[in-house]
C-alpha cells in the first residue's frame, strides 16, 4: 500500500468523550525496541531483518501520540545520518528539533526500560498501523459526509476516489513490499521443490499450447495489448483467453472480468456460448437451430456458467471507473479456501477496447496523451492487484488498408502503448475478399521477410507476438472458425 496517499486526511477528533482508536502500549514497545535495537540484535533477542521490516512498515503519521511520533522521527533522522539511535543520541536530536520539552525529560528513560515485549516488536508495529487504519477510515468517513453536502464534481469520479482510498487502507500488508534476496530465493527454491514442473513467473494457462509455450501463460502484473484489423477476431481471441483461463485446474479458482465497451453483454455472452458449443451463431440469429445444436448449446452453457466469468458492457469507462469496478468484482468473487472448496481470485481482466475508454478530462491533454495516461493506469492496475490485463487496441487506418502483416508502428497512438505493454500481439488473417487457395499462401514467420504477405490461407490466423518483455517473440498459426468465433491449435499435421 502507498501509505503516503491517505494521511492527508484530518486527524480523527474525539466524539462525546470517546478518543480515537490507538494503542499507546504498542507504540511504546516499538520505540523501546528501536532505542535498544543494537543491543538487542547483538544479544540475539531479535534479528536485524526484523528491525528493518519495522522501519519499512512504520511511518511517523502512524503514531497516535505526538511525543511518540517525535521520538520516532528523531530515530529516523539519526538512521538517515548513520548514527546509532540510543537514548542519548535521540535526546540530542530532539533538542536539535526543539521537541525535547514536548516529549518530556523523563519519557525517554521510561521508553528505554519498557522492554517486556520486545520479542514481538514486529507484531506491535503492525498493531500501531492497524490502529492508524481505523483512525484514517474514521477521518475518511467525516470527509465524505462533509463533501456530500457540497459540489463533488463528477459523482462517479468522486465515488471512485472514495473506493480508491478505502482499497488503499484495506490493502495494508503485514510486511513491507520489499524482500531480501535471500528470502526471495529461499521461497523460489522451496516452491520448485514442492512443484518441480512449475517455473518462476509462470502464469495462468490459456489452453493455446504454442502461445502458452512462448508466453508462459497470463502472468500477474502484466499489461498485454492485442491489436488487429477490423474483423480479424481480436475480441474473440481475448474472450477465449478469459474463458480458458477460468477453466484451468489451478489450486486457486481463477476469475475473469470482460469489459466490452463496443458490444452488449448479451452479444459477448452469446459469443462465448457459440465458441464453447462449436455452433454457428447465424443459426441462432436466423432461428434455424436443430436438436443437435440445442444439445451442444445446453451442454456448453452448463460448463461456462460454472466458470468465474463477469461481463460488463458499460460504455466509455474512465480509468477510475474501470478500477473501481475491478475492485468491486474482486471483492465479490475472491474468497479463501474453506470447507474443502478451492480459494478464488479475480486474476484476468479484458478491456475491449482501449480507444473507447474516456480520458481523465484534464485540460490541455491530446487524445494520444489521454491514451498514454490510460495505458499507464492499466499497467499500474495490473501490478497493484497482481492481475493480467488484456487490452484490445485499434490499428492506424493506413495499416488497415495495407495488405501486409502488422507492425508495432501500426498501433494507433502507438508510442505509449508500446512502452507500457509487457506484450504486444497482433491477430492477422486473410481479408474476406481473398480467396487464394491454401498451398499458395503459406509463408514464413514474422520478421523473416514475409511481412509483405497479406495473410495466411482461409481458416488460419496468425498470432504475431511483436513484443514480449523478457520473453520470446514470433508467430503462431492457429485454426480459426469464424462461424463460431473460435481459435484452436493446429493439429500436428497442419503445423508448419
Amino acid at each position: 500500500m502507498n501509505v503516503s496517499r491517505v494521511p492527508h486526511l484530518p486527524r480523527l477528533r474525539p466524539i462525546k468523550g470517546r478518543v480515537p482508536p490507538h494503542n499507546l502500549d504498542a507504540e511504546a514497545v516499538v520505540l523501546s525496541a528501536l532505542l535498544e535495537a543494537d543491543r538487542m540484535v547483538r544479544g540475539g533477542i531479535f534479528g536485524r531483518d526484523e528491525v528493518e521490516r519495522v522501519f519499512a512498515l512504520l511511518k511517523p503519521e502512524h503514531f497516535y501520540s505526538d511525543p511518540n511520533r517525535f521520538v520516532y522521527e528523531a530515530i529516523l533522522a539519526l538512521r538517515e545520518a548513520g548514527t546509532p539511535s540510543d537514548i542519548v543520541a535521540v535526546a540530542n536530536e530532539l533538542r536539535n528539533q526543539d521537541r525535547f520539552e514536548a516529549v518530556g525529560k523523563d519519557y525517554l528513560p521510561q521508553l528505554a526500560d519498557a522492554t517486556a515485549a520486545v520479542f514481538h516488536v514486529e507484531a506491535h508495529a503492525e498493531l500501531v498501523v492497524a490502529k492508524w487504519v481505523q483512525r484514517t477510515i474514521g477521518a475518511l468517513g467525516h470527509r465524505v459526509a462533509a463533501e456530500s453536502y457540497g459540489d463533488v464534481g463528477e459523482v462517479a469520479e468522486w465515488i471512485a476516489s472514495i473506493q480508491r482510498d478505502l482499497y488503499e487502507l484495506s490493502s495494508v500488508r503485514r510486511a513491507p513490499a520489499g524482500e531480501y534476496l535471500s528470502t526471495i530465493l529461499q521461497r523460489l527454491f522451496r516452491a520448485k521443490e514442492e512443484n518441480p514442473a512449475a517455473g518462476a513467473g509462470e502464469g495462468i494457462r490459456t489452453g493455446y499450447l504454442e502461445y502458452d509455450r512462448k508466453t508462459l501463460g497470463l502472468r500477474a502484473g502484466q499489461l498485454r495489448i492485442v491489436a488487429g484489423r477490423p474483423g480479424s477476431g481480436k475480441s474473440s481471441w481475448a474472450r477465449g483467453l478469459a474463458v480458458n483461463a477460468t477453466k484451468t485446474r489451478e489450486p486457486v479458482q481463477i476469475g475473469a472480468a470482460v469489459f466490452s465497451m463496443e458490444m452488449t453483454r448479451d452479444e459477448v455472452s452469446l459469443g462465448m456460448l457459440f465458441s464453447e458449443a462449436h455452433v454457428d451463431g447465424k443459426l441462432w440469429a436466423s432461428n434455424q437451430l436443430q436438436e443437435k445444436h440445442w444439445s451442444q448449446l445446453t451442454s456448453a452453457a452448463a460448463v461456462i456458467t460454472q466458470l468465474g466469468l463477469i461481463v460488463d458492457d458499460t460504455p466509455a469507462l474512465t480509468l477510475a471507473e474501470l478500477r473501481s469496478r475491478v475492485l468491486r468484482y474482486a471483492s465479490e468473487f475472491d474468497r479463501p479456501a474453506e470447507g474443502g472448496q478451492r480459494a478464488r481470485r479475480l486474476a484476468v481482466v479484458v478491456v475491449d477496447y482501449l480507444q473507447l475508454m474516456k480520458g481523465s478530462g484534464k485540460p490541455g491533454l491530446s487524445r494520444q496523451q489521454e491514451l498514454g495516461e490510460i495505458s499507464r493506469g492499466l499497467k499500474a492496475l495490473a501490478k497493484e492487484l497482481q492481475i493480467c490485463v488484456v487490452a484490445l487496441a485499434q490499428m492506424n487506418r493506413e495499416a488497415e488498408k495495407q495488405r501486409r502483416r502488422p507492425q508495432m508502428s501500426d498501433l494507433r497512438e502507438s508510442g505509449d502503448l508500446e512502452a507500457d505493454a509487457d506484450e504486444v500481439t497482433f491477430i492477422h488473417q486473410a481479408p474476406d475478399d481473398d480467396a487464394r487457395p491454401a498451398p499458395a499462401r503459406r509463408g514464413g514467420g514474422a520478421g523473416h521477410g514475409q511481412d509483405v504477405d497479406d495473410g495466411p490461407e482461409k481458416g488460419v490466423a496468425e498470432i504475431i507476438i511483436r513484443k514480449q518483455r523478457g520473453g520470446e517473440t514470433g508467430m503462431i498459426r492457429m485454426r480459426w472458425f469464424g462461424e463460431c468465433t473460435r481459435f484452436v491449435d493446429l493439429s500436428p499435421r497442419e503445423a508448419p
